[in-house]
């Protein structure tokens, strides 16, 4: 039997939900958009093309997924938060312990590969993991279990 634990990123290796919506609401707002708490609470945990979808609804914008997508990228690119500043305590050594055990460890996040790859290099945590999957690789992102099926099948 393979021993294995497979990590989520956001809000689990690092706390970067919090910051993730402040850009996002500020975005939104140069656009003289109020994105409410309620309604960027019912974004967490949703799929990076459900979230552009919300955005354009509420923004009321005739924009593709795309559109949006780039537009925002565009954005975030401007104003960059550094995955280090809010990465959790003992992420490092928890990973190295389960190293030293006999663990495989992977990451499997709806984030992009290049924001996973970003995270690992941010946070120190270069090689630590044996497999990165991101969502951008499925059809459906979480709740539907197919990254998670997927990464244990690859681990």
């Amino acid at each position: 039997m393979i021993k294995a634990v497979i990590f989520d990123m956001d809000g689990v290796l690092v706390d970067s939900e919090p910051e993730n919506l402040r850009l996002l609401k500020e975005f939104m707002e140069g656009y003289n958009v109020h994105a409410d708490d309620a309604f960027l609470a019912f974004l967490v945990g949703s799929s990076y093309t459900f979230t552009c979808e919300e955005c354009i609804r509420i923004m009321e914008k005739d924009w593709s997924v795309k559109e949006f997508s780039e537009i925002y990228e565009a954005y975030a690119a401007e104003h960059p938060f550094r995955y280090g500043e809010v990465g959790n305590p003992y992420v490092k050594e928890t990973l190295d312990w389960l190293k030293e055990h006999g663990y495989k460890t992977a990451v499997a996040s709806s984030s992009f590969l290049s924001q996973i790859e970003e995270m690992e290099q941010d946070c120190g945590l270069d090689g630590c993991f044996d497999v990165k999957i991101s969502g951008e690789m499925f059809e459906e992102s979480k709740p539907n279990p197919e990254i998670y099926l997927h990464t244990a099948q690859a681990l």
